[in-house]
């Protein structure tokens, strides 16, 4: 198991060594704490569509 995590393979050696994969998780993290503070703002945004 330790081999295969040393050579990035399967999820978890993805996840230790797979730059990609950790900035995409940081981002989806930064839009889902985005996301939240807005709607703690206001959360009538999920009951209404905006208008553009």
């Amino acid at each position: 198991i330790a081999y295969r995590l040393e050579k990035g393979r399967g999820t978890m050696g993805k996840l230790l060594y797979d730059e990609e994969i950790y900035t995409n998780i940081r981002d989806a993290s930064i839009s889902a704490k985005e996301l939240f503070s807005r709607l703690e703002k206001d959360p009538s945004l999920l009951l209404f569509k905006q208008k553009k």
